[in-house]
């Protein structure tokens, strides 16, 4: 430190210690508020903050938090709140000013990625609650973005769970009148799925940046020559400008060929469904990533041996569930509920599985998915919810950092328990297993590069009923840097 800058601590110091006779009791409070600057900017070293004020004879509290409420006097620099417990006013307005000096000498640059170790765990109760959701996704900008499909609209919330309205009007229109569905954090923005498979990117700022029609004919369907990619069930925007997605496919029948079953004896098409990659640009072009499953309507639960893996892949795939993942390399990850296999998938390659366990790595002993009921129209809804909801099954795969991430649900015969399973996809370890502090029906979960969003939802009760969804769940994103163990909020 400079002889000047060390003498004027000095000094400050004894007024702090003569002059004001008092021992303050500080408290600084590290800022992101997600309204708009979202930049986050972080104070000083706790160590060498509280050493210059301990110099002065002062006793410390430093605690990083988020948006703490301080009773008394409060003193604003920059990013940081100085808070002063005094005899008066005045007094505590100059004795803060060493604090402001101590700041100001101190302050340095913490590391971007991940919280604060000694930030904690936070439970919000939302004062605007989407009528149904089962996706969610974080901006540039530290606001989550959560798609309410009952209100056909996208909510914003700041990383404290403050409603932040809709998005701007210059997207919000345009989304509105094509019924958002999901949405996708993507290196460029955010990509929007819209009613009949359409895709349109923006930027974080919500600017256009792009659009895709998969609707190339009036029919609403892509065309690869005879055969069609009709519809969605999961995708996953990967690398730049790709997308691996799970659809159905249909294509003309051939003279003589029987109609599927449940399809209808006059239908003029045979369907499918397969894992697909297509560029985000050229949508039509897409890859078929191994083989194409017969599926129909008329199968007992699956899966069982008179259910096709098609219908059972499909059932899964329609829960409102993320089963892909990918990494910024552009490597796709695929969990496959009927077999409770992870497979990596990469360019145009067939998927390759990986050597992991799944079911004893999530819960030792579970080795087997659950049964769903017939899962065909929107009726069938509530009996497949039903049985989700008592069942012991994956959830999600998440990629973040360099490592996957699984999200299980357990039913003990009274409620649910929920975990996360840390994967190294590399060295195919499994890195532990933490419970998620929560028991709530169902989850939403946004990864962000600061705060995991766990949103926190109700039972369902039918397709066009709301789903009470009271709260979300923060979660710092360093707990995920480490192997997992114990209560996720606690270690």
């Amino acid at each position: 430190m400079h002889g000047w800058t060390q003498a004027t601590v000095r000094v400050l110091a004894t007024f702090l210690h003569d002059a004001c006779h008092l021992r303050p009791r500080v408290s600084c409070t590290r800022l992101d508020s997600g309204l708009g600057d979202s930049q986050r900017v972080e104070a000083g070293s706790p160590r060498e903050f509280s050493a210059v004020l301990d110099s002065a004879g002062a006793s410390t509290d430093l605690r990083w938090l988020q948006h703490r409420r301080l009773k008394g006097l409060q003193r604003k620099w920059g990013r940081m709140h100085i808070h002063v417990r005094a005899r008066s006013a005045v007094i505590a307005g100059l004795c803060a000013l060493p604090l402001v000096a101590g700041a100001l000498i101190y302050a340095q640059p913490a590391p971007t990625l991940g919280a604060s170790p000694q930030e904690s765990c936070d439970r919000v109760t939302l004062s605007r609650r989407p009528g149904w959701s089962t996706s969610a996704a974080w901006n540039g900008h530290h606001e989550l973005i959560v798609i309410d499909q009952m209100s056909n609209q996208a909510l914003r919330y700041s990383d404290t769970g403050e409603s932040l309205g809709t998005i701007p009007d210059v997207a919000e229109p345009a989304l509105e009148r094509l019924f958002p569905i999901t949405v996708k954090t993507t290196g460029s923005g955010l990509i929007f799925e819209l009613r009949r498979n359409r895709l349109k990117t923006l930027a974080p700022d919500f600017s256009f940046l792009a659009a895709t029609s998969l609707a190339e004919s009036q029919a609403g369907n892509l065309r690869v020559g005879p055969q069609e990619m009709s519809g969605m069930w999961l995708w996953q925007p990967v690398g730049k400008d790709q997308v691996v997605a799970f659809c159905d496919l249909r294509k003309p029948r051939d003279q003589g060929e029987a109609a599927p079953r449940g399809v209808g004896n006059d239908a003029p098409y045979s369907v499918s469904v397969a894992f697909v990659r297509f560029p985000m640009a050229a949508p039509w072009t897409f890859q078929k990533l191994g083989e194409e499953m017969a599926y129909d309507s008329s199968s007992p639960p699956c899966p069982s041996p008179s259910c096709s893996p098609g219908t059972a892949l499909r059932s899964y795939n329609r829960l409102g569930h993320q089963y892909i993942a990918s990494n910024l390399e552009g490597t796709a990850f695929i969990l496959r509920m009927d077999e409770l296999k992870l497979y990596r998938q990469v360019g145009a390659d067939k998927p390759e599985a990986l050597p992991i366990d799944l079911g004893e790595a999530t819960q030792q002993g579970f080795d087997q998915p659950p049964a769903l009921p017939r899962f065909w129209s929107r009726a069938d809804l509530t009996n497949v919810m039903a049985k989700v909801e008592t069942s012991t099954m994956p959830t999600g795969l998440y990629a973040w950092d360099r490592f996957l991430f699984v999200t299980t649900r357990i039913f003990d015969g009274t409620g649910t328990r929920w975990t996360v399973t840390k994967l190294n996809p590399e060295t195919n370890e499994v890195l532990g297993t933490a419970t998620i502090p929560t028991s709530a029906n169902h989850l939403t979960i946004a990864p962000g590069p600061e705060r995991w969003a766990f949103i926190e939802k109700g039972p369902v009760k039918g397709w066009n009923d709301n789903q009470e969804i009271p709260s979300i769940l923060f979660v710092p994103s360093d707990r995920f840097n480490k192997n997992l163990s114990g209560d996720l909020c606690r270690n």
